[in-house]
């Protein structure tokens, strides 16, 4: 099992009310022949746009391999209609995301961006934070589970 960050803004995207549906797709505009059903998903928020800290606010796992929005499973999860500016076309690859955890603030146990840059320095999504999805290696894998776990 490989695990996977997928990034965000709430300045472009109200994204904890859509996690809150607990079964998303997000966009997917690279990686996506590397990413497979049963994967680890983390959902990242960037600070841009929020009041609340940036870091990791979801964990959940794939449910559906990347492909076009217009071949997707299920459609009516897509969230098309909550975008604050358009998506570009590479955005139109999605990946489906059943989530099993959203902690979307400090006090419901989010792993921040400064926690996580102490812990992890060399974490992907804080090395070039510039993208939607971030590989992460094993031994950061390892990090932020047990982290995610003792943050509750």
């Amino acid at each position: 099992m490989l695990a996977f960050i997928w990034a965000g803004t709430e300045a472009n995207y109200p994204m904890v009310q859509y996690l809150a549906k607990g079964e998303v797709y997000w966009a997917t505009p690279k990686l996506g022949s590397a990413i497979s059903v049963g994967d680890r998903a983390y959902i990242w928020r960037h600070q841009k746009g929020s009041p609340i800290p940036g870091g990791l606010i979801a964990v959940g796992h794939v449910a559906e391999a990347t492909k076009h929005k217009a071949e997707v499973d299920k459609p009516d999860l897509l969230g098309e209609d909550l975008w604050r500016v358009p998506p570009s076309p590479k955005m139109d690859w999605k990946t489906r995301i059943v989530l099993t955890d959203l902690r979307p603030d400090v006090p419901t146990g989010m792993l921040t961006r400064d926690k996580l840059k102490a812990l992890i320095p060399q974490l992907s999504v804080l090395r070039a934070p510039q993208g939607t999805v971030f590989r992460v290696l094993p031994e950061h894998h390892e990090v932020i589970e047990r982290e995610w776990l003792a943050s509750r």
